[in-house]
């Protein structure tokens, strides 16, 4: 068990003091003074996005100081008013994701009525924390070239390179010289990714365009955030607005309007991109009208590509060796000698008589392609290349909702589909209708659900709920499953599930023995609430995070076999093929997986922290923090596995020991 409790020490640093919640929402902070610099405690303060006309309330503390929490990404306007002062006006305040906004504001002696209007911009500049953060706004994501993720479709977590410390690629990013798959990825506030590989977002975001910002957390995060080896990246979807909008786009490519490569002619490179956005307020006609209140956005991308998997020519038999005769190998500079499996006796010229063969092998022969090159250095025609078609489908869907049931309670929810499909890495060059080829189905669905509940029960107490929950379902299967190989060429003692593996040394390694699904589903539950008191803005609160992970897995039970030069050769060891031993049924090893049982297991996570920013002076804040966490160990749903305690005397029923939680 890993428990442990993370003090975060008081950094000192020039603003007023502001929490940012762990969500996808900003903050807006500042002190309200008069002309003489006075503070002025229970100013009202009103906050108005000005595309949802959604209003935000607060109220100045003692100390003359305001927050205004979980604001989404946008931009605001301004209202500070107080009896006995001029209504103070600020217009156009932007509010980015997860970071800090501050905004002073100097109320004049006057009337209510009057107002001023301030020209005075926000301050944009973390000043109020000591986190080191880089923020991607809407206009940055759309006008910038975006690079390409581990599926071909663009990638949102490609601009993170743009951040110092941040190398590798959007599948496995380390951040700082941390781990890789170390990065907390947050969409809409709640926690994503996958159990085997944590931190990893490059296969299960949505499109790029569902996304309106994202920011990255690198250094110094406040105590609410935690289970992270780097970095803290959060993504925030787009929202409707009071005025309805959309896209449309189709991004093509093709060789054919590429310009003509130097030295070759192109290679095949086509690819589509297409899909739309639109959001709006929820209408519906004589029944209800949402303006200011109810919103909705939707997200659709489809991306097709299909392209020749390329890769090293593979070694095949020559037409002789296919023959049974390697006689060709005794004419080689370093002649080798094929020698009987059993008594090693060399055979007579190297030929190998047909009634010797494996019936196995025998059928499997018709399968494996035929020479088109000359192995260089041996003179031989037994080099195979080509390219071998492959496909790769993505869809994305996207659905946001918000709606405001008063100015005091707010509700927000997401719901993202994606589904990637492709036949993958076909190593040995085989098409998908070869019963020995290496080709993979492999299918990749992602469903992940979030939804807020923002209640405002003073103007300066506000809780925040957040609910998450994800659904990863990835299957990995050889395409040879249901070609009866096993079957047909009356291979043994093995499931006719797919081809087996057969790796031959020397040659191409025919099929794969990749079977497998698994199933990942996490939801977690956090609340928060953030209080401003005098000269302090305390949050406090807790999560937990429950994971089921079934993996069921018949990698290899059609069998994996091997063959290598060392049964064809002398009894010293010296001569042989790897081909010769694979057309004898000479394995120099063999195994297969006989799954009986289906692995449940179950993870749990929980935090609390409580986080006080003390601003203690004007240019002095305090930032404190303390975060427990308990990471426990994984368990078996029905408890069918072991561990090995080194502290149990073998005296004592050896030491293994059975899994408990705690």
């Amino acid at each position: 068990m890993k428990s442990y409790v993370s003090v975060l020490l008081a950094t000192a640093v020039l603003g007023a003091a502001v929490l940012s919640a762990q969500t996808n929402r900003g903050s807006l902070t500042g002190t309200v003074t008069d002309i003489t610099r006075a503070v002025v405690p229970e100013a009202q303060v009103t906050v108005a996005n000005a595309q949802t006309g959604t209003r935000y309330q607060a109220q100045t503390s003692a100390g003359g100081v305001y927050t205004v929490s979980e604001l989404p990404f946008g931009s605001y306007s301004v209202s500070v008013s107080k009896t006995g002062f001029r209504a103070a006006q600020v217009k156009e305040i932007t509010i980015t994701v997860n970071q800090v906004t501050r905004l002073d504001v100097t109320l004049q002696v006057g009337e209510v009525h009057q107002s001023v209007e301030v020209t005075e911009r926000a301050v944009a500049l973390q000043q109020d924390t000591a986190t080191v953060q880089t923020t991607y706004n809407r206009k940055f994501m759309s006008e910038l070239p975006l690079a390409l993720g581990t599926f071909s479709l663009r990638a949102p977590e490609s601009f993170m390179f743009l951040t110092p410390g941040v190398v590798g690629s959007t599948w496995n990013a380390t951040i700082n010289g941390g781990q890789t798959f170390a990065n907390e990825v947050l969409l809409d506030g709640a926690s994503t990714g996958r159990t085997w590989h944590p931190g990893n977002f490059d296969e299960s975001a949505p499109s790029v365009d569902a996304l309106g910002e994202f920011s990255i957390k690198t250094n110094a995060f406040s105590a609410e955030y935690g289970r992270t080896g780097s970095a803290v990246t959060s993504f925030a979807y787009k929202s409707g607005t009071n005025d309805p909008h959309g896209s449309l786009y189709y991004f093509l490519r093709n060789e054919a309007l590429d310009a003509r490569g130097f030295y070759r002619q192109n290679t095949s490179d086509r690819k589509h991109d297409f899909g739309g956005t639109f959001g709006g307020p929820i209408y519906l006609p004589k029944l209800y009208n949402g303006r200011n209140r109810s919103f909705f956005f939707v997200s659709f991308e489809a991306f097709l590509t299909d392209r020749p998997y390329t890769a090293s020519p593979q070694v095949v038999p020559t037409e002789l060796q296919r023959q049974g005769d390697f006689s060709e190998l005794l004419r080689l500079r370093d002649p080798v000698q094929i020698h009987h499996s059993g008594d090693g006796t060399p055979y007579a010229g190297n030929l190998i008589p047909r009634s010797q063969w494996s019936k196995v092998s025998s059928y499997a022969l018709q399968f494996i392609p035929k020479a088109n090159m000359v192995q260089p250095g041996t003179g031989l025609m037994r080099w195979y290349s080509v390219g071998v078609p492959t496909t790769l489908r993505n869809n994305l869907e996207t659905v946001v909702l918000d709606h405001n049931f008063t100015e005091s309670q707010r509700f927000h929810y997401s719901w993202s589909r994606r589904n990637n499909h492709r036949f993958r890495d076909p190593e040995n060059l085989l098409p998908i209708d070869n019963p020995l080829t290496r080709m993979r189905d492999q299918t990749y669905t992602t469903n992940q659900w979030r939804a807020t509940l923002d209640t405002v029960f003073t103007p300066t107490l506000l809780n925040h709920l957040n609910l998450g929950l994800d659904r990863v379902k990835s299957s990995n299967f050889s395409v040879t499953h249901g070609r009866d190989f096993v079957k047909n060429s009356g291979l043994m003692n093995v499931a006719n599930s797919h081809t087996p593996q057969q790796s031959i040394g020397g040659y191409m390694t025919l099929s794969v023995g990749e079977a497998n699904i698994q199933y990942d589903t996490r939801w977690e539950l956090a609340d928060s609430l953030a209080w401003v008191r005098g000269k302090h803005t305390v949050k406090f609160g807790g999560e937990i995070r429950r994971t089921r992970y079934n993996f069921p897995s018949y990698d290899n039970s059609g069998g994996s076999f091997s063959f290598s030069a060392t049964q064809t050769a002398s009894l010293a060891g010296v001569g042989g093929d790897g081909f010769a031993s694979y057309l004898l049924g000479a394995a120099s090893s063999a195994s297969k997986k006989d799954p009986r049982v289906t692995p449940g297991w179950r993870f749990l996570y929980t935090a609390a922290f409580l986080q006080d920013d003390w601003k203690v002076i004007p240019r002095l804040t305090l930032n404190l923090g303390l975060r427990w966490e308990v990471d426990f160990p994984r368990v078996e749903v029905l408890n069918r596995t072991s561990g090995l305690n080194l502290r149990v005397p073998e005296s004592e029923g050896g030491r293994l020991m059975p899994p408990s939680w705690f």
